[in-house]
């Protein structure tokens, strides 16, 4: 089975973070695929997909907020007022992140 570089990097987070090898996804996914009697629908897989889009968003604006924070604290000794802030919204975003998972782990 040929992957592209999308899919194969697709498959390695699902394995990481459902804990199963990448074989057994494939395997499971050829031969039971998701239905709405499996509790997953296509419509909600469409919707997780798009959940998770934007927090990747989230995640690489609070990424580049967290490397300018360093870069100041870095410059300056100091750390910016806005510190508190970058770090509380990656505490949100990762809890969110972790919700979905929980879901996703149960479905």
């Amino acid at each position: 089975m040929y992957l592209t570089d999308e899919e194969r990097a697709l498959l390695e987070t699902r394995s990481e973070v459902s804990g199963e090898s990448m074989a057994k996804i494939l395997v499971d996914c050829a031969l039971h695929p998701a239905s709405a009697g499996d509790g997953v629908d296509v419509g909600g897989v469409h919707e997780l997909v798009a959940q998770l889009r934007d927090y990747r968003r989230q995640l690489v604006g609070v990424t580049t907020n967290l490397n300018q924070v360093a870069h100041h604290a870095n410059t300056t000794s100091e750390i910016p007022s806005s510190f508190n802030a970058v770090v509380a919204e990656v505490h949100q975003l990762h809890d969110d992140i972790n919700a979905i998972l929980v879901g996703v782990r149960r479905s």
